[in-house]
């Protein structure tokens, strides 16, 4: 009978590890998720009854956890598979030691023996490539979703993949020889709130919305006043106590007045019917991208590193406003305001 190896990981980080509780819910999860700080646990080995570990044995356990990303896109013509890989060490740290000797069971059948590990938990990504990544970047959380399509007829099929995922990983070593080896995967949820993964002075003309109208008195045909709405970068999505997942949304109202003889006269009262709908579009690329990617620049058959798909993900929702609320701009002229 071989030896065997297990990974427990400790998750009830904020419990009296020796209660009966702590471990009885330990041992019976079978996902393991961690936030921020650290990771520790256990490889449990099992030993036969026949199997001792005696003083002259060199048992090493080395225990590693590892991050990695990857995207693909895959191309589909006809009966050729084309496919374009991106693979990344996020991070990657190894507890190499002696076998502890402490047994936790000793009988006739088998004999289990506890070996602890515990890893601190970065807050940035350690890169391991030769891109010029910035390598300030926040260690992103587990991610995975299923191959994405972006074009699928009879003859042409291209799909965009990707997936961050973490893992734990443990290996016996008798006089050099690995002996026994096992893996865990490990779910990475950092608790606290990470940043959206853009670059705030750089949001793209593409998704900022704007229209600008002027309003004409039909009976004498002259022009009254000038208004214009643009919106600004949306906050990130917000998950707050209830299951309901919000943003705010700027928007930014100007109005100028194109009579002369009513320039310092108060802003008429404007009501506004606004429309909003939430749609989701996910980029996956095979090439560093220093931008928030454009829709225009993905899906490009001669040039298929980078994909998009956009899809819809909430009703339209109307609701009536009152522009109440008005300011000066620059010591005068056009009025504006922000909701």
């Amino acid at each position: 009978m071989a030896l065997r190896l297990r990974i427990e990981v400790n998750q009830q980080s904020d419990q009296n590890p020796t209660s009966p509780d702590y471990e009885r819910v330990n041992i019976a999860s079978s996902s393991h998720v961690i936030t921020d700080g650290h990771l520790d646990g256990n490889v449990i080995i099992f030993m036969p009854g026949n199997e001792t570990a005696n003083s002259s044995q060199q048992y090493l356990v080395e225990v590693t956890f590892e991050g990695h990303l990857s995207a693909a896109i895959n191309l589909n013509i006809s009966t050729q598979l084309l496919r374009l890989a991106k693979n990344i060490t996020l991070l990657r740290a190894s507890d190499v030691r002696e076998l502890s000797q402490q047994s936790t069971t000793n009988n006739t059948s088998s004999r289990t023996i506890l070996h602890p590990f515990h890893f601190n938990i970065p807050q940035t990504a350690n890169f391991v490539t030769s891109d010029q990544y910035d390598s300030t970047t926040p260690l992103p959380p587990s991610l995975s979703f299923k191959p994405m399509p972006v074009y699928n007829s009879n003859d042409l099929i291209l799909r965009g993949q990707g997936r961050i995922e973490y893992f734990l990983k443990a290996r016996l070593f008798d006089h050099g020889n690995c002996i026994a080896e096992n893996e865990a995967p490990v779910t990475f949820a950092p608790a606290r709130e990470c940043s959206p993964p853009i670059c705030i002075s750089d949001f793209p003309g593409e998704y900022t919305l704007a229209s600008s109208r002027r309003v004409r008195d039909r009976l004498h045909r002259r022009d009254l006043y000038y208004l214009s709405v643009q919106t600004g970068e949306p906050a990130p999505l917000y998950l707050g106590r209830s299951t309901m997942v919000s943003t705010v949304v700027p928007l930014k109202w100007n109005y100028r007045c194109l009579v002369p003889s009513q320039q310092h006269a108060n802003v008429p009262d404007i009501y506004a019917t606004i429309q909003t709908s939430l749609r989701a579009t996910t980029f996956v690329s095979v090439s560093p991208q220093d931008r928030i990617p454009l829709e225009e620049d993905a899906n490009k058959l001669l040039d298929f590193k980078l994909v998009a798909n956009t899809t819809g993900t909430s009703l339209t929702q109307a609701r009536k406003l009152r522009i109440a609320s008005w300011g000066n701009l620059d010591g005068g002229g056009p009025y504006g305001t922000r909701m």
